[in-house]
Parts: C-alpha cells; structure tokens; sequence
C-alpha cells in the first residue's frame, strides 16, 4: 500500500502538508494545494468526507462515518484503477479501505 500520494493521500496529508483538514480554517483550506490527479482527487474526496465526520457528536457515529468514507474512497480507487489503469493502485489498498478496519478511523 502507498502510505503517501499526490497532495491528498495518506494519514495527516492534506493539500501538500502535513495536517489534518479537519484541523485548519476556512481561510487554511483556501490555500491548500489542489489534487494532481484523478486518483488524487479520491483521497481529496476522502478527507473533505473525513472533515465533515467531525460534526458526529457521538464516537460511535464519528466512526461509523469514517467507515463510510473509506468504503467510498475503496470505490474510488478500485474506479480509478479500472477506468485509468494505475497498476501501482494494489488491491490491497482498495480492500484495505473497503473492509472497514482501518485504524486510522478508531480516534
């Protein structure tokens, strides 16, 4: 699995820094860098669904929304792969987020 992607994948990685996009303002976000490429703008979709899972006031709902947007980001890539052909896009990346274990999604 890559850890780190364009200017939008992997953990904390958002807009080509190193920060959570939940974290920064409105007026942060403006200036953050655009994805570079269709399977960039997946892991872009990600962390704006992402974002938007801290408006859950309850852990468990938080959660159950960080699931849901890793299942669409599995969507996304397993698209991508297909539709554009990115072979280093490995099927266990697409599982990984698909199967609704990831870590990441448990704080």
């Amino acid at each position: 699995m890559v850890p780190w992607y364009g200017n939008w994948g992997g953990p904390g990685w958002s807009g080509g820094q190193n920060v959570s996009l939940e974290d920064l303002t409105s007026e942060e976000k403006q200036k953050l860098a655009a994805p570079i490429d269709v399977r960039d703008e997946c892991y872009w979709r990600h962390d704006t669904c992402y974002a938007g899972c801290t408006k859950e006031c309850d852990k468990k709902a938080r959660n159950e929304c960080k699931i849901m947007c890793d299942k669409e980001l599995s969507q996304c890539l397993a698209w991508v792969k297909k539709k554009y052909g990115y072979d280093d896009i490995s099927d266990i990346e697409i599982w990984f987020f698909g199967s609704g274990i990831n870590p990441w999604t448990r704080f």
